[in-house]
């Protein structure tokens, strides 16, 4: 399968990718640092959208991290 991760960088992204490319899949980074994978840019709202043709499977994985801070009921 050709699969796009967001948020493939973090600890659960990381061993998520890692995994899929060890079972044969193809795993690409959707990333905001040019050259590590397909670029975005979420703040000025620019993708090439092109490129996100052919994939079979999109996970979003970005947000707030949850190993950042204690969980209290407004970040729950």
């Amino acid at each position: 399968m050709k699969i796009l991760i967001a948020g493939s960088s973090g600890l659960i992204g990381t061993a998520l990718k890692d995994f899929l490319l060890s079972e044969g899949h193809e795993a690409t980074p959707l990333v905001r640092t040019e050259g590590k994978g397909i670029l975005w840019n979420p703040d000025k709202k620019e993708i090439d959208l092109s490129q996100l043709e052919g994939f079979d499977v999109i996970i979003n994985l970005a947000g707030e991290n949850l190993a950042n801070s204690r969980w209290n009921e407004a970040k729950k």
